[in-house]
């Protein structure tokens, strides 16, 4: 009966008219809040850093509000700054235009990155891209002017093993909470002058910081990021960080708060890239790991789940595999349900424990799933070998 359903070319037609227009759709309300609000997007610290201040110290010493609008904490390394410089030169609403035009640039080019990766045909590209630009955290990242979809992109610069890929790749690192996972892969597969190389966007951009801001404290220019990251992000959406940070917060700031809140997340991207560094399969599930490997460590927001979009490709490359089913169950709860479930009154205003509980495990069903296709791609390339 479903494979009949299937094969009936009006009905398949009817499907995905659907999907294009309900991606249309999802998109045109991103642009409108984008346009109305772009809450997150780092145009007055950028302002602030063109005005000659330095908007880490203007957020420790003041925090929200005054000359940092809407949600605009500074909590990215010091170079998106210098990189949004001349974002931050112009006025508020021609910013956030110019912003939004770019995510919509980046949605567009992460899909024809990664649908290229996975090799999929232009109907299983169709359904992938309507998919990806129909799910709540695409929208978000939109209407919020939010870097996922900037870090997503310079992120699928490690499918490669160039040294400009290495150095292109380092500006996925702004957002750090992406980095962990990325580097050290980067590390134990290509070695540290690949890595070396990938800090380079980071390092011009923290020089160039600190001659628009000159000190002679160097160590608390480079922890100011950090300083404002603990003030300023809340709990994320599934990881472990949010859920330690919960149950330790009585013990906030002691030795067992610093070890499971930050010292098992950065051991979990250290253990996940020298493992994954060690293992051949394919490229694209390799990277689709790292990205739930990332989701699950450390702290992430709902719309970072745009990072999700290679697994699902991977998954779609390889469609009747059980693994794959179980891989597009897992990304359409993050993409599509949850946004769904959060009609419900004591969801909407404040996540609870126990959905954070929830998502954390299909996340780590996730990742199984992936692994499971990595290892049957592994035993293809050893018999094709052989």
């Amino acid at each position: 009966m479903n494979a009949s359903l299937l094969r009936n070319p009006k009905l398949v037609t009817a499907a995905l008219v659907a999907l294009g227009l309900g991606a249309a759709l999802s998109l045109a309300q991103g642009a409108k809040t984008a346009i109305e609000s772009s809450g997150d997007f780092q145009w007055s610290p950028s302002r602030l850093l063109a005005e000659g201040v330095n908007p880490y110290e203007y957020y420790l010493q003041h925090g929200k509000g005054g000359l940092l609008i809407l949600n605009q904490a500074p909590n990215y390394l010091h170079a998106i700054y210098v990189l949004l410089y001349p974002l931050g030169q112009m006025e508020w609403v021609s910013a956030k235009i110019a912003w939004a035009v770019i995510n919509l640039s980046l949605s567009a080019a992460v899909l024809v990155v990664f649908i290229r990766a996975a090799r999929l045909s232009r109907r299983a590209g169709f359904v992938v891209a309507t998919f990806f630009l129909c799910s709540f955290p695409e929208r978000l990242v939109i209407g919020n002017g939010q870097l996922s979809l900037f870090c997503l992109f310079f992120a699928s610069f490690l499918l490669y093993e160039t040294r400009a890929s290495a150095v292109w790749l380092g500006l996925s690192y702004m957002k750090y909470s992406f980095a962990p996972p990325l580097a050290a892969y980067l590390l134990f597969k290509q070695g540290p002058w690949r890595f070396l190389l990938s800090l380079v966007f980071a390092t011009l951009g923290f020089v160039a910081f600190l001659l628009m801001q000159p000190t002679h404290d160097l160590i608390t220019l480079i922890a100011e990021p950090l300083r404002v990251n603990l003030v300023a992000t809340p709990i994320g959406a599934a990881d472990w960080m949010s859920l330690a940070q919960f149950f330790q917060r009585k013990q906030s700031g002691g030795m067992l708060w610093l070890i499971s809140v930050y010292a098992v997340p950065a051991a979990a991207s250290l253990a996940a890239g020298y493992y994954y560094a060690h293992r051949s399969g394919d490229r694209l599930i390799v990277f689709s790991a790292l990205s739930v490997v990332s989701l699950l460590t450390f702290k992430h927001m709902f719309y970072d789940f745009v990072f999700l979009l290679p697994a699902f490709a991977a998954c779609a490359a390889r469609p009747d595999h059980p693994a794959s089913r179980l891989g597009f169950a897992c990304v359409v709860y993050f993409w599509l349900f949850l946004r769904a479930l959060a009609v419900l009154p004591s969801i909407a205003v404040r996540w609870p424990l126990w959905l954070h509980g929830v998502n954390f495990v299909v996340l780590c069903l996730l990742l199984v799933a992936i692994e499971r296709l990595r290892r049957e791609s592994e035993r293809s390339i050893t018999a094709s070998a052989a």
